[in-house]
């Protein structure tokens, strides 16, 4: 019989070879793709063109469309009949894309709007330039949305960056004249298209962005809207593109905020706006300089809520991306009453009536992971059980695109974990199981940080994971390149498993082989506290060892680095611990004092005289480690201290109101808890 683990058993014998799985899953894509450029091409006349300017192959469709608008595009003699065109073209594209021809109707537009660029160049303004890459984008992301068609940026011959450059080229000479709106959809559409004007005309994202910095300071009725300012900086923040001047997005922030307070309500922001600017602050990492801008927003932001026009109050996805925004801001002091209106204002979306109208997985897991983020504590627990059944519900959902990926199953249980919030029944479970299969498949598989933190929650949480979800994360996180996981992935995992009662010795070595040993270089020395503390408990755990276990694990663990001492306590809690002591020593009593046990502090261990009875260790009881739903229930960091602490004696924890008692009532309780616990009197403890 073998006396390893389930998970080690696995680990060492049972292996699945992914590279053989990855080459035939890679090779299906390879010939489904083929086919399907095969299937498309079959269906056009002609090739790519090999010139200067861009060739499309069009469609016999395609073809005969151009024909016969080519002559009422050759009339055309001014930007006011182009906008008209481009106009037309797109509503007719927009049908195609959204029926059973997304890939014909794309290139028929595209077709149709090179062809337009070639013939009335001379007429072309940058109004009608925005227009085109404008319409490009919104096609683009409506096709996108096909769960059954994914455009890419060279389908059956059409090359969407050469199309794209042509267009930014023409409008290059025109920037002066650029205007807010154009400045605004150039940057959001090649946000939304993946691209970024820079890497085809240098220097022309921060030309734009130094437009829009003087039409804010204009003076003439030109300045940009809200919804403008926030799409600009939407876009900033979606290619990653950090502007040259520091000064640009502060400035566009204060314009928005002389917006919010316009006396003319229909120039103040929207609530997509709101949350679309803070959106983008959050994800640029910039902190604003008006220290009162996020508020500002916040609050413009909740009277929308309050909204009498219903059309008017945010979405789900809104609502989400604030308070997500809120969170990775770090704005801390955001007023409670503003977060749970938020809140309370998702939840019931959540419930609406209109299923459309409802939050989708990643609304959710990001709804939880601010509120984790930020430490806040809805006033009614009830609406994160609300949020977290929601979840549940999609993980279930028929239409495979709408489940949720592993970065939202990731984040809802390591929310739950920092809210020590007690998830509702089967919720936990549902979710643990989409990840083990999510495991199983190489492009959707959790990364490092995501097995690491979910792990790590269920051992906050103490659930009860089943066998075969434990194996898949731990399964998983152990098949990962090492360069592609931190050491603390690796020291959360192993203390996860021993809270969660799964460690074994095999296991644990198999992770300290992953951590790189103490290095002689000071600049690379032992690793992090939080790590050795968390290593060290699990090798408490594991105790009492075989001779030779316990030897060649406390060598893989010296070589890591030295058992830390646990941190420091409060003025308060030293106060407190003295008071024990006191008690202890009005008993006569012999004790140490503020003794250092596995990673904890023990207020006291009473040391036997006869040499027989067993040390009691005794320690404080605090409540902080009950859920904070469930008061009744300890949190999976309570219960391991508990395990751990009654490895070295007798245990006996003293709740707080005790300690706050005088010291005669202090002592004749301690008295009764340890004749309790050892079943004698105090006699072995007396001090000789």
């Amino acid at each position: 019989m073998d006396g390893r683990c389930p998970l080690s058993r696995h680990l060492a014998g049972n292996e699945l070879d992914i590279s053989h799985f990855v080459q035939i899953r890679t090779s299906l894509v390879f010939l489904t793709l083929s086919v399907e450029s095969i299937r498309s091409q079959a269906h056009s006349v002609g090739s790519p063109g090999t010139g200067d300017r861009l060739r499309l192959p069009p469609s016999r469709s395609v073809s005969q469309g151009t024909s016969r608008q080519d002559s009422r595009v050759q009339k055309m003699n001014n930007p006011a009949q182009i906008s008209t065109y481009i106009k037309e073209q797109q509503k007719m594209a927009l049908a195609g894309v959204r029926g059973h021809q997304p890939l014909q109707a794309l290139l028929s537009f595209c077709a149709s709007m090179e062809h337009l660029c070639s013939v009335a160049q001379p007429f072309l303004n940058y109004i009608n330039l925005s227009a085109i890459i404008t319409a490009t984008a919104q096609l683009w992301t409506t096709a996108r949305a096909k769960s059954s068609f994914q455009p890419s940026a060279n389908m059956a011959g059409f090359d969407l960056k050469q199309f794209y450059s042509s267009i930014l080229l023409q409008l290059e000479p025109m920037l002066p004249d650029v205007g807010a709106q154009a400045v605004s959809n150039i940057l959001w559409s090649s946000a939304k298209l993946g691209l970024n004007p820079d890497a085809f005309v240098p220097g022309m994202t921060d030309a734009l962005a130094a437009t829009m910095l003087q039409l804010t300071k204009d003076k003439a009725g030109c300045q940009p809207n809200a919804q403008q300012c926030a799409n600009f900086l939407w876009a900033f923040a979606s290619m990653g593109h950090q502007p040259a001047d520091k000064g640009l997005i502060d400035a566009v922030c204060q314009h928005f905020v002389r917006l919010i307070k316009h006396r003319d309500v229909s120039k103040r922001p929207n609530a997509q706006s709101a949350a679309n600017l803070l959106w983008a602050l959050a994800s640029l990492g910039h902190q604003p300089a008006d220290k009162g801008l996020v508020d500002a927003v916040s609050e413009c932001f909740v009277r929308l809520i309050k909204h009498h026009d219903v059309s008017k109050q945010p979405n789900a996805q809104e609502a989400a991306n604030l308070i997500w925004a809120l969170a990775s801001l770090g704005h801390q002091r955001a007023d409670k009453g503003l977060i749970d209106a938020v809140c309370e204002h998702f939840v019931r979306l959540v419930k609406h009536h209109d299923i459309s109208k409802r939050p989708n997985a990643q609304g959710a897991a990001n709804l939880l992971w601010a509120l984790a983020s930020l430490g806040h504590q809805p006033e009614d627990k009830g609406l994160i059980d609300a949020v977290c059944n929601h979840f549940v519900r999609l993980i279930k959902h028929h239409d495979v695109s709408k489940r949720p990926n592993a970065q939202g199953a990731a984040n809802v249980i390591w929310a739950l974990g920092e809210l020590n919030h007690e998830p509702p029944d089967g919720a936990a479970s549902a979710i643990l199981e989409r990840l083990s299969v999510l495991c199983g498949l190489p492009r959707q598989a959790p990364n490092a940080q995501e097995l690491s933190n979910t792990l790590l929650a269920c051992a906050v949480l103490h659930l009860k994971v089943k066998d075969h979800v434990s194996l898949a994360l731990v399964d998983g996180l152990l098949r990962l390149d090492r360069a592609h996981c931190s050491d603390q992935t690796y020291c959360n995992a192993a203390w996860s498993l021993a809270v969660l009662d799964k460690l074994c010795v095999d296991l644990f070595s198999l992770i300290l082989g992953r951590l790189r040993p103490l290095s002689t270089e000071p600049a690379h020395n032992a690793l992090p506290k939080q790590g050795l503390h968390q290593l060290y408990q699990a090798l408490d755990f594991l105790q009492p060892l075989s001779t030779a276990a316990a030897q060649q694990l406390q060598e893989m663990m010296t070589r890591l680095g030295p058992r830390p001492l646990p941190d420091k306590r409060s003025a308060a809690y030293l106060c407190t611990s003295k008071h024990l002591c006191a008690a202890l020593e009005q008993l006569g009593l012999a004790f140490t004092a503020n003794v250092p046990l596995s990673g904890y502090w023990a207020d006291a261990v009473l040391q036997p005289q006869d040499g027989v009875a067993a040390p009691v260790v005794l320690v404080p009881e605090s409540y902080s480690g009950r859920f904070s739903n469930q008061e009744k229930r300890l949190t999976g960091r309570a219960v391991f201290r508990r395990a751990l602490l009654a490895k070295q004696g007798k245990l006996v924890l003293i709740p707080e109101q005790e300690l706050s008692r005088s010291l005669g009532d202090l002592a004749d309780y301690i008295q009764q808890q340890v004749e309790d616990v050892t079943g004698d009197s105090l006699k072995p403890y007396i001090m000789s």
